[in-house]
């Protein structure tokens, strides 16, 4: 079991190990986010802008966002369905 004194010690030393079972169905993407936003190297540390315009931030919302659209119009027609059959 890991403890949480040594995971913030490896978060200090910027030792960073995507390895652990954790990590597996973790995308490549995603695991770069997180080594970006954890550089120990302040100048290479992703600013806030950097962070929300990374491909994995991108891809969810634009994955947010179409289950959004494409859930409005289904739910629409499926109440008016049930009023105008049921």
């Amino acid at each position: 079991m890991i403890r949480m004194d040594d995971i913030v010690e490896e978060i200090k030393l910027a030792k960073i190990d995507f390895k652990d079972d954790d990590w597996e169905t973790i995308s490549e993407e995603a695991k770069d986010l997180v080594k970006n936003l954890l550089a120990k190297d302040p100048n290479a540390r992703y600013s806030p802008f950097q962070a929300l315009t990374h491909p994995w931030v991108v891809n969810v919302r634009i994955i947010y966002y179409a289950f959004r659209i494409l859930k409005t119009p289904f739910s629409i027609a499926r109440k008016y369905f049930i009023k105008i059959h049921f």
